[in-house]
């Protein structure tokens, strides 16, 4: 266990430690003092949190922090860890990077916030199988093919920035009653959001997912009345009969089968081929049935 004074913070880095390369089986905590908005800890490179309890404050602009200049080609990987303490973000990334995993973490507070800086490409992305209490939430921001979002238990997701065909299946959400469970912001396309229960327990309702991108294909999720979802679902009740719905009489009109109107026809014909195609002017008002 290793307690960080308010003297072991530097105003230069943002944070008290560095890691550029692996930290694990430890437990961080700070005093509690003023901090000044910095981290506990900041990520660089090829950088490795594993199994950590860091134990923020309220006073951290995040527990962890990762941010690295644009082009950088580093790979982190957080897994297996807690947070707590931090009413802003657990885990911080921002900046140019190839890679980063962060899995299996259990967030007590704060949010999980990663965002590639300047438009810059965010790819490798994998955000899964996180507990975040205290009503944490997921905000991905200029995420980029590659980049999934699954398994992960949160209060919401936001999509946001120029994201384009990122994956989000299989979360479970709890959104509160005047909240969208999924947010994907009006930059965003091709993204695929499918298998997410979308319930809040303390209402007993579904929650809707806001969709204002392009081209985004939201399908399967808990709160899909009839097993579609974007928009395209199916009906829940024809002619207000709901249900297992059966056709009737009168559901549907000749024209819109391909059938002959029954006004139209005055007389029934039968008819071989032959006899049929030997006829040199046929009556409109007359159905030809062809024997065999």
């Amino acid at each position: 266990h290793v307690t960080l004074q308010a003297g072991a913070f530097s105003n230069e880095m943002k944070c008290a430690v560095i890691c550029a390369g692996q930290i694990s089986d430890l437990e961080l905590s700070t005093a509690g003092t003023d901090v000044g908005g910095r981290a506990l800890v900041k990520l660089e490179g090829d950088a490795k949190i594993i199994n950590v309890a860091i134990w923020g404050s309220d006073i951290f602009e995040a527990n962890l922090l990762y941010e690295e200049s644009a082009g950088s080609s580093g790979h982190v990987r957080v897994q297996g860890c807690q947070f707590r303490n931090s009413s802003k973000a657990a885990f911080l990334a921002s900046g140019g990077f190839s890679c980063i995993f962060f899995a299996d973490n259990q967030i007590y507070s704060g949010d999980i916030k990663i965002g590639g800086d300047g438009g810059l490409a965010l790819r490798n992305m994998l955000v899964c199988g996180n507990i975040i209490e205290n009503s944490g939430e997921i905000t991905i921001e200029n995420a980029k093919s590659g980049a999934g979002i699954f398994g992960n238990q949160a209060k919401k997701i936001e999509i946001l920035g120029e994201s384009v065909g990122v994956s989000a299946f299989g979360n479970n959400l709890n959104a509160a009653s005047d909240q969208p469970c999924i947010s994907l912001g009006s930059d965003t396309k091709f993204n695929f959001v499918t298998g997410n229960s979308c319930f809040y327990p303390g209402a007993g309702i579904q929650r809707p997912v806001e969709d204002l991108g392009v081209g985004n294909i939201v399908r399967f999720n808990s709160n899909d009345a009839s097993g579609g979802g974007g928009g395209t679902a199916g009906v829940s009740s024809f002619k207000g009969r709901s249900g297992a719905v059966m056709p009737q009489i009168g559901d549907y009109t000749a024209a819109m089968v391909g059938a002959i109107p029954s006004g139209d026809v005055a007389a029934v014909r039968a008819v071989t081929q032959a006899e049929y195609d030997a006829l040199t002017q046929k009556d409109p008002a007359t159905l030809y049935l062809i024997t065999e």
